[in-house]
């Protein structure tokens, strides 16, 4: 079954970060460069030392692709729909390779543009 998600990622303590305990979880509050207040989630990293985890700002998609393999790809969008278009382009492409319509090797060289340049509105 194809998806998207956002991937979750660990970052660095932010250097002015202040550590809360809220329901149990330890959390990092911070200001960002805008100096909005930012609250996410304390991990420890692989060596010990302390990490934020955040989700990613953009959709990521896992499919299988023509071959059988599960695949993840960016779509490089931050909408779940338009994320969920670009996900759908990837399914038709490896049904295409898996009917046979298409051969892998024809199909890793017509690759369409990156999501980001596809789904643009044009300016007026």
């Amino acid at each position: 079954m194809a998806s998207v998600y956002r991937k979750t990622v660990t970052r660095n303590l932010p250097a002015d970060a202040e550590l809360i305990t809220r329901k149990g979880e330890q959390l990092a509050c911070w200001r960002d460069r805008s100096g909005k207040r930012q609250t996410a989630p304390v991990v420890e990293g692989r060596n010990g030392s302390l990490r934020i985890r955040t989700e990613a700002g953009t959709f990521t998609a896992k499919y299988r692709d023509g071959s059988g393999i599960v695949q993840e790809s960016a779509t490089g969008c931050r909408d779940k729909t338009a994320a969920q278009a670009v996900l759908r382009d990837l399914v038709a492409r490896a049904e295409r390779v898996r009917s046979g319509l298409v051969s892998v090797g024809d199909d890793a060289t017509n690759r369409p543009l990156p999501a980001s340049h596809r789904h643009r509105r044009p300016r007026h």
